[in-house]
């Protein structure tokens, strides 16, 4: 993983592989931004390639990645 600040922003990118009999690779790119001087916001986007199901769970038989997800998340301290 990876980024670099600018300013209040912070732009990012991780990389995950998993091996064995449950094998996966994940790619994610996404930024925080320090909204408050108690709160963050953060976007990431994660591409998801399994082997197989890879760590999905509930996956339908004929499932075949990859999948997409995206999250939003706001962090703060009170």
């Amino acid at each position: 993983m990876g980024g670099y600040r600018f300013g209040k922003l912070t732009p990012y990118l991780s990389y995950s592989k998993l091996d064995g009999n449950i094998a996966q690779h994940t790619e994610s790119a996404g930024v925080r931004w320090d909204a408050f001087r108690s709160a963050d916001i953060k976007l990431q986007i994660d591409r998801i390639n399994p082997q197989g199901t890879g760590l999905l769970v509930n996956a339908k038989p004929a499932f075949r990645g990859p999948v997409t997800v995206g999250a939003i998340a706001i962090d703060f301290v009170f």
